[in-house]
């Protein structure tokens, strides 16, 4: 959508006279995201539902706020409204995800892949960061790809906020959650800079940094190895 219109301009229109529903995408905390074809351009679309509350509102204004000066945000087509529901129209990323990448295709990425997908997810984070807003969930499924192109664009604003807000809750997919959010009772958009680094990690290692069966076994064992490698590093440096 035209980032100079109005967020609502194409609210008041029924889904079925027009888009044509085709499948399921996936599934994400709001339910699932359905992919969609325009009966007006013939363009493919992915539809995702909200249940009708200031929770999504937010989530939904957010995204929106971010649009317009990077390309590598998920774009907002239109938004229709009903008494119960929000339905957000995106533009359909035909690659999948990262994980998707990963996990079925058994993806490789090249040190020129990686510095190509860094360079477009920091540039969306940058954003969102410019606007004083944390993203608080980057990660592999987040980020949508653009066909067999490796144009990566950010997505899902569930957990987005700003920071003058106070960022304070402990949202957090557990890999990817930076020590301060676990440890602290507040903290800065800079946890989206810890997340950016442990994806790098994973696309370049080709699995987690820190993993646990559990979210509490996952918080203790990333704490202490980060303590324990921290220790090592001024050991070493004094006896340097």
């Amino acid at each position: 959508m035209n980032k100079s219109s109005t967020l609502y301009d194409e609210s008041i229109f029924s889904i079925k006279s027009k888009f044509k529903k085709l499948g399921v995408l996936g599934y994400g905390l709001n339910g699932g995201v359905f992919l969609a074809k325009s009966k007006k351009d013939k363009k493919f679309y992915a539809i995702k539902p909200f249940e009708k509350n200031e929770k999504s509102k937010n989530e939904i204004n957010l995204h929106w706020e971010c649009l317009g000066s990077c390309t590598n945000i998920v774009d907002i087509h239109a938004l229709h409204s009903t008494n119960k529901n929000f339905y957000l129209i995106l533009e359909y990323m035909e690659g999948g995800s990262l994980w998707d990448k990963i996990k079925n295709d058994d993806k490789n990425f090249s040190e020129k892949d990686i510095v190509n997908i860094m360079r477009q997810i920091c540039a969306a984070v940058n954003v969102l960061h410019s606007k004083g807003i944390a993203h608080r969930d980057i990660k592999l499924e987040n980020i949508l790809c653009s066909g067999q192109n490796l144009i990566v664009k950010l997505a899902e604003f569930n957990f987005a906020k700003q920071e003058k807000l106070g960022l304070k809750s402990s949202k957090f997919t557990a890999p990817y959650v930076a020590p301060e959010v676990l440890c602290e009772p507040s903290y800065s958009i800079s946890c989206d800079i810890w997340s950016l680094g442990v994806l790098m990690f994973i696309l370049c290692c080709g699995y987690l940094p820190f993993s646990s069966s559990t979210e509490s076994d996952f918080s203790k064992g990333m704490i202490e190895r980060i303590i324990s490698e921290d220790l090592d590093l001024i050991v070493n440096l004094v006896d340097n």
